[in-house]
């Protein structure tokens, strides 16, 4: 019994797992690349600058990123951004 309990758990943590996988693909596959590394890193508590100078771009490049990202994901905030991220568990 307690074996099968223990499966029955397995299983269900599996499909936990696969269900926040797909739920992060259907809210995050629309973002770049790129785009998805600025959000790690702005996740991460880099400035613009700072994400600039790591991958040798303009801070009007990162500020670009930036924008679409929100526009992409519906956001209107990098807060809101943060939070979708974290909702989702993405980092």
């Amino acid at each position: 019994m307690v074996s099968q309990l223990s499966d029955t758990a397995q299983v269900l943590l599996l499909l936990d797992k696969d269900f926040k996988q797909s739920k992060f693909n259907e809210t995050f596959d629309c973002l770049t690349p790129r785009e998805k590394e600025v959000l790690e890193l702005v996740l991460n508590d880099k400035t613009n600058k700072e994400i600039a100078t790591l991958l040798f771009v303009s801070v009007a490049t990162i500020k670009n990123h930036r924008y679409n990202m929100m526009q992409k994901l519906g956001v209107h905030s990098i807060a809101a951004l943060a939070g979708l991220a974290f909702k989702n568990r993405v980092y």
